[in-house]
């Protein structure tokens, strides 16, 4: 976002006008911690529980000042889905429940 910024002050755009967003490949596992993830893929992956998902999402995409994340999981677990979107409801404004 840091990069998106200076591009737009040297062309004299308000960053405010842009709508970004990051795409996030998600591996739900309890097998695998946020500390395994390649370094080259260590900002675009979010590994673990859907709780530790929901906060490296928060820290990788939410605070960095991302507006939206599409998220890729590529091995389907039945119930995976509903709990990652669980976790995140909170953080996107969206009631709980």
């Amino acid at each position: 976002m840091q990069v998106v910024q200076q591009e737009c002050e040297k062309i004299g755009r308000d960053p405010a006008t842009l709508e970004t967003s990051m795409l996030i490949t998600a591996m739900v596992s309890d097998d695998v911690k946020p500390d395994q993830i390649p370094a080259e893929m260590s900002q675009r992956m979010v590994v673990g529980s859907p709780d530790s998902i929901a906060d490296q999402i928060k820290t990788k995409v939410i605070d960095a000042g991302i507006d939206s994340v599409i998220i890729n999981m590529p091995y389907y677990t039945p119930g995976v889905i509903n709990a990652v979107g669980e976790t995140l409801r909170p953080l996107v404004g969206l009631p709980v429940g």
